[in-house]
């Protein structure tokens, strides 16, 4: 039945939101217990938090960051279900209301300066960003999200085209800059944005870890036994590929395989129990599409619809047939002698007659030609 759930989808339940309680602790921890003691600023929501923190006392009755965390995911949330109907999961409710008690709870709890960094507002910058981007990062993992400023960029991309990395990055840098109005100095804006670098290059390092790929090749006479195995027991899909020795010329197969990094463990204990003596390359794959690994992105609706269908076909070298011509804007006259159809202005289109009794519509206009740009070793007045 759909509601049952065995101990190994428990264990995995378990195991996911344990680990996103780890990396929202460790999130937690580096805003209350290293950047807030140091006075570092930083960017998202917890930026925001931090200057209404400022604003309304700081360390003599400030509003908690928690609380202020809580409250803004909150009303971003109801935005967002409203305006473009995002539905948020439960790893992300969850997180969101995880951080928010964790801060909280530490902000209270936790002394300030319990790394004795706060007067090395460098060092804070760079361990704060560090550990804040490595608890997020477990979370996103895990398939959670703690909402923030993700959900401005989604907002914003659903009404104009924008880069959702630059909604991002325009957010943190107007949230930074404000900071400037609080601390009166620059140094806050220059360490929060050292804060905001660490915190990204953290992220980008631990996904893309999590994300590598590679690419094992395995010659064997043994070459379906370790197949077998492999799918058995990694279940990961095998590939066999024709192959020759060349001073035997014995033909063979070649088994390829291609999982993540932290499977190859696995693998190379499988190859090595069927075959001690089978012969394996490895190497490292930057990009893999398909069942198993990332899914291949659509094309984006807002640009079918800004650029239409025509200019798809074209992008996508795709060929228009007679039902997908646009229907001619000018209205058109019979021609008695040929007995054809024709609009009454071309306006630069290339009028290719038609026949009688059809719907009258524009032919497609005359493929742009690129402008040809000199070669580097051309002369442009030659």
């Amino acid at each position: 039945m759909k509601g049952n759930f065995s101990k190994t989808d428990l264990l995995k339940i378990f195991k996911e939101y344990g680990l996103i309680s780890i990396g929202g602790l460790m999130y937690s921890f580096a805003w209350t217990s290293i950047l807030i003691p140091a006075g570092v600023m930083g960017g998202g929501l917890n930026g925001i938090g931090l200057l209404i923190y400022y604003a309304t006392g700081g360390t003599d009755g400030g509003i908690p960051l928690g609380v202020t965390f809580l409250v803004l995911n909150a009303v971003l949330v109801g935005v967002a279900s409203l305006l473009i109907s995002l539905k948020f999961g439960a790893k992300t409710i969850y997180a969101i209301g995880f951080i928010s008690v964790a801060m909280a709870v530490m902000q209270q709890a936790v002394p300030g300066n319990v790394l004795g960094l706060a007067d090395d507002k460098l060092l804070s910058a760079i361990l704060g960003g560090a550990l804040a981007g490595a608890g997020i990062s477990i979370c996103f993992t895990q398939g959670g999200s703690t909402g923030g400023t993700d959900i401005i960029a989604l907002i914003i991309n659903k009404y104009k085209t924008v880069s959702y990395g630059k909604v991002l990055m325009l957010c943190d840098l107007i949230i930074i800059g404000c900071s400037l109005f609080i601390f009166k100095n620059i140094t806050s804006v220059i360490y929060g944005y050292v804060m905001v670098a660490v915190f990204g290059y953290t992220i980008d390092a631990v996904m893309a870890g999590n994300r590598q790929s590679a690419q094992i090749l395995i010659v064997s006479p043994k070459y379906d036994q370790i197949a077998e195995r492999i799918f058995s027991e990694m279940h990961r899909g095998v590939t066999l590929l024709d192959g020759e020795g060349w001073y035997t010329k014995t033909p063979t197969k070649v088994v390829m395989v291609v999982c993540r990094k932290n499977e190859t463990g696995i693998l190379f204990r499988v190859i090595k129990e069927v075959d001690p003596h089978a012969f394996m390359t490895f190497g490292s794959v930057m990009g893999v599409y398909g069942l198993g690994f990332e899914a291949l992105k659509k094309y984006p609706p807002e640009i079918v619809r800004r650029r239409g269908a025509s200019d798809l076909r074209t992008i996508c070298g795709g060929v228009d047939s007679e039902e997908s011509r646009p229907t001619c804007p000018f209205p058109a006259r019979q021609s008695a002698a040929s007995g054809l159809q024709r609009p009454e202005r071309d306006h630069g289109r290339h009028a290719i007659p038609r026949p009688a009794g059809k719907e009258d519509t524009c032919l497609r206009p005359a493929p742009l030609v690129p402008k040809r740009f000199p070669c580097r070793n051309e002369s442009r007045h030659g």
